[in-house]
């Protein structure tokens, strides 16, 4: 009996810009200032579309940032804390305590 072998279930970006598409108006500047290549221009209205989700470096955020009217967002903030605490909690210890230094610095 020849069994198809099953290919594991693409993983979803663990932080990736979302682009609301009715808030958009056009202006460009995700695309312009995003240098990881994760926005691109949609070819029917020209506003923003998520070409590269992996490409999204965690933490940049600079599309949200600079969006005028809100449409670049990325996922519930409480979400990526969270998703932050547990990457940074599995480095090792000399890194860790360095991390932790800079953290109560900006406190």
């Amino acid at each position: 009996m020849d069994e198809k072998k099953k290919k594991p279930a693409a993983k979803k970006p663990p932080v990736s810009p979302i682009i609301f598409t009715e808030r958009c108006v056009g202006c460009g500047t995700c695309m312009q200032f995003c240098k990881h290549d994760v926005i691109e221009a949609d070819a029917e209205d020209g506003k923003p579309r998520i070409k590269s989700p992996w490409n999204c470096p965690v933490g940049c955020r600079t599309c949200a940032r600079l969006c005028p009217t809100g449409a670049a967002t990325f996922q519930d903030e409480e979400f990526f804390i969270t998703y932050l605490k547990k990457r940074l909690s599995s480095r090792p210890p000399a890194v860790q305590n360095d991390t932790s230094r800079r953290e109560k610095q900006y406190q």
